[in-house]
């Protein structure tokens, strides 16, 4: 069984890291590959919260990751007014990384807008699927 990582983070440069480094702890029961995925998919939906949902020092960022040996699901969550993911499945060289690596890595993922805006990605050791919804 994995642990139950959930984490409340300051809108600010310093999130991605600490969040990153909060997904260390599923090291020893997962795959090296699997969690330096899981890593950077959260540093850059991390940042993205940080760079673009418009938050002040009151708000926060979610962290919540769960999961099996063999699969994890992660959300992040913020109180930003959200956006629409638009077409990710080409490369933008003017920015847009998060995304695009987030359509590339994930098993599936998504994003939900309401009273707050969350993100969520699973990984799997399949091959990817690159679904957004």
């Amino acid at each position: 069984m994995l642990p139950d990582i959930q984490l409340r983070l300051r809108p600010d440069a310093h999130a991605p890291g600490e969040a990153r480094r909060s997904l260390e702890a599923l090291r020893p029961r997962l795959d090296d590959a699997l969690v330096d995925e899981a890593e950077l998919l959260v540093s850059e939906l991390v940042s993205n919260c940080v760079q673009h949902a418009d938050l002040d020092g009151r708000d926060s960022i979610e962290l919540r990751v769960r999961g099996t040996g063999s699969r994890l699901h992660v959300d992040v969550t913020d109180p930003g007014s959200g956006f629409d993911p638009g077409d990710v499945s080409s490369f933008n060289p003017h920015g847009g990384w998060g995304l695009w690596l987030l359509e590339r890595l994930a098993h599936c993922w998504g994003v939900e807008r309401g009273e707050v805006t969350r993100v969520w990605f699973e990984l799997d050791r399949e091959e990817p699927a690159g679904r957004g919804s």
